[in-house]
């Protein structure tokens, strides 16, 4: 009688779970987002050295936070992050980053770009790729650590952080857009300590 009971209890369960994992739940309306701002053609900016000897970097590695995946990242304080399961990225915000970094070095900068040979390295760790949403602000931040290195000595290391506002509508869109401007922001600036240091 005893295992007449726990078979029917045992039916009863699956059946019911048959019904759970069988039946419709609404589907999740995934959007997808990247942050690329329509670039507009600028003169190309003269580096550090003049045309006839560029200056010559070799692009590092490149990491970012473990996690930094394709899921929008909001930061509610300093201690506590959320993550957007309706909002992803295209990409890796790391892919943003690099291209973006690449973009101002190597086109707009005209820094020659090393392969292999002697040349000083950049290493770069996404930090921060993320919204920033508190009572007192609505911003986008790109935070990366950047590390320029030849094969003696440290040329820079330093945390760039650069923020924009969101609009005020609150609409995803217009947080993507300042996380657009904040990326261009970071990679000017790097752009900057390495035509500095070398």
């Amino acid at each position: 009688m005893r295992l007449l009971s726990r078979s029917l209890c045992a039916l009863v369960l699956l059946s019911a779970a048959g019904c759970a994992l069988t039946g419709k739940a609404d589907a999740l309306d995934v959007r997808y987002f990247t942050p690329g701002l329509a670039v507009v053609q600028k003169a190309p900016v003269v580096p550090a050295a003049t045309a006839r000897t560029p200056v010559i970097v070799r692009m590092g590695r490149l990491t970012s936070g473990s996690h930094l995946h394709e899921r929008l990242v909001v930061r509610t304080s300093a201690q506590e992050v959320q993550f957007d399961e309706l909002n992803r990225w295209t990409e890796r915000p790391e892919a943003y980053l690099a291209r973006a970094v690449a973009r101002v070095l190597f086109e707009e900068r005209r820094f020659a770009h090393a392969v292999s040979g002697d040349a000083p390295t950049l290493d770069l760790e996404l930090v921060a790729f993320e919204e920033v949403r508190t009572p007192q602000k609505r911003a986008g931040r790109v935070s990366v650590r950047a590390l320029l290195s030849d094969d003696k000595h440290v040329l820079f290391e330093d945390t760039i952080t650069t923020e924009r506002p969101v609009a005020p509508t609150g609409a995803t869109e217009d947080f993507v857009t300042a996380i657009a401007e904040a990326l261009e922001a970071a990679a000017e600036a790097i752009a900057d300590r390495v035509a500095n240091a070398t």
